[in-house]
């Protein structure tokens, strides 16, 4: 009995791989490859470059990582925190590195939730700044290479509330958020 059985799974298997082998045969005598009969009225469409500063993960695949447009200076994110009373976020990468400091992937995972999203949006004014600027030079330790995008959460007077490593987790991206929020509101 347990020969018959296994001759039956065997011939099953067989007919199957046959079957499949059978159905892409078919299908490659079928393909057929279409081909415009009139050459002279293509029209070569060529999409707007994003030239304006890096603010969202478009070009990895990703959302954009906030919600509106981020500033490219701290000076300005400061100036607006301290109008709207927020604090500033921060995230610094190297232009020349390149990786870009891993910015679209570190912070793209680091700000994956909508969660996080909003409440950088309600509580922060962010930032995305190139590590060439001379405002930054003050929030980056000398032993960092901004291998990794660097995040600084500044205080509206431009004190600094955490500066870190951008961790590419939304879990930690949000846990990092609230705690910080949690701590100064």
């Amino acid at each position: 009995m347990e020969i018959v059985l296994g001759i039956a799974t065997i011939l099953g298997g067989i007919t199957a791989v046959w079957f499949f082998i059978d159905k892409f045969l078919e299908s490659k005598r079928q393909r057929k490859v279409i081909m415009p009969t009139n050459t002279k009225n293509h029209v070569v469409v060529n999409r707007p470059r994003n030239t304006s500063q890096v603010f969202g993960a478009t070009e990895s695949g990703r959302h954009p990582f906030f919600i509106n447009e981020p500033q490219d200076d701290i000076s300005s994110a400061i100036k607006l925190a301290g109008k709207n009373d927020k604090m500033v976020f921060v995230v610094i990468y190297d232009d020349n590195h390149p990786t870009k400091s891993k910015l679209f992937y570190s912070l793209g995972c680091f700000m994956d939730y909508f969660t996080t999203k909003k409440l950088v949006e309600d509580h922060f004014i962010p930032a995305i700044v190139n590590s060439s600027s001379k405002m930054v030079i003050q929030y980056i330790p000398e032993d960092d290479p901004l291998e990794n995008a660097r995040l600084v959460l500044l205080l509206k007077s431009g004190e600094i509330l955490l500066s870190e490593g951008v961790y590419a987790n939304p879990d930690e991206g949000l846990k990092r958020i609230r705690n910080v929020i949690a701590q100064n509101v």
